[in-house]
């Protein structure tokens, strides 16, 4: 089995990196999507690598309609350098599972499933340049956060909440010789993150990120909560800080290749009569592809809220 350590870290390489972007404030969670480092495991139960496929689905499993960027201008071109040239993703809405429109959508795949969305990526095995260059980490890119609205099919609305969602692509992060953090998550006051031996070295490593999104309705940003500890199995282990041993047990993800965020009781905000959690997930792995899903879970069935930070 891989190595696992657990520290407390402030996402150098993501939030304070791209400043404006993201704020530390806000409610996040990040995945590697993929390491060039990685060995594949072909024998036996495998661990659990930085290897994916080369491609995103992004998924509304939900009954409530979405908007993908459409604080963009129309006809942008969302995640510029991470999809493959010969395919694009342009602001839209991408359908809810609510009986209004069971026929695929302009920006769903029919061949694939309805209600998604089903991209091609650029190249793993180079750096994604990605729509900001960070010019304090050799190489490394970030992308312009793809706001997704729920509950609306236009990007606003009272209704509403929001997420951003960006990617991270560099061949530097590891260049101080410190493994890359492989997933982190923060609950708006303190960052948590997971290290492996996975990520040493300095070859092409991409990174996933979702957000809380400012300035939609809903009672505010911080409502969002972390349920990374929740999505698998977990054991409890000592936390680290700055690379030293804590008295502080925290729960280390025996995988390491799924991340998300939820907001109990989204119902009460898009007004829909019902009592459901609005569930975002992040997912990668080995030998899958990255996924974006969204997920209505009853709010009775409150276990990926149970323990949250």
């Amino acid at each position: 089995m891989l190595k696992r350590t657990i520290v407390f870290i402030t996402l150098l390489l993501f939030l304070s990196a791209i400043g404006g972007i993201a704020s530390a404030a806000a409610p996040y969670a990040s995945v590697i999507a993929y390491n060039q480092s990685a060995a594949y495991h072909s024998q036996g139960w495998p661990s659990p690598t930085a290897n994916t496929l080369g491609t995103l689905n992004i998924i509304n499993m939900t009954p409530w309609d979405m908007s993908i960027g459409m604080n963009q201008p129309a006809g942008t071109q969302l995640l510029k350098g991470m999809i493959d040239s010969s395919v694009s993703l342009a602001p839209g809405p991408l359908p809810g599972i609510n009986g209004k429109g069971w026929s695929p959508s302009a920006k769903s795949n029919a061949a694939f499933a309805y209600h998604s969305i089903h991209l091609n990526l650029a190249a793993l095995q180079n750096v994604w340049k990605l729509d900001n260059e960070v010019s304090s980490l050799k190489n490394t890119y970030v992308s312009n956060p793809v706001q997704l609205v729920f509950n609306s099919q236009s990007g606003t609305g009272n209704k509403t909440v929001a997420l951003d969602f960006f990617a991270t692509s560099s061949s530097g992060f590891n260049s101080g010789g410190n493994p890359a953090t492989a997933l982190s998550f923060g609950d708006g006051t303190n960052n948590y993150g997971w290290q492996t031996a996975m990520t040493k070295g300095t070859n092409v490593t991409h990174f996933l990120t979702i957000q809380a999104s400012q300035g939609q309705g809903g009672s505010g940003v911080n409502s969002w909560k972390p349920i990374t500890q929740r999505l698998a199995n977990t054991t409890t282990r000592a936390g680290f800080n700055n690379g030293k041993a804590t008295n502080v047990q925290v729960q280390v993800p025996n995988y390491i290749t799924t991340s998300g965020l939820a907001y109990p009781n989204f119902s009460s905000i898009a007004g829909d009569g019902g009592n459901f959690d609005l569930v975002v997930i992040l997912q990668t792995g080995d030998y899958v592809d990255c996924a974006l899903i969204f997920l209505a879970v009853p709010s009775a069935n409150n276990g990926f809220l149970q323990g949250v930070r």
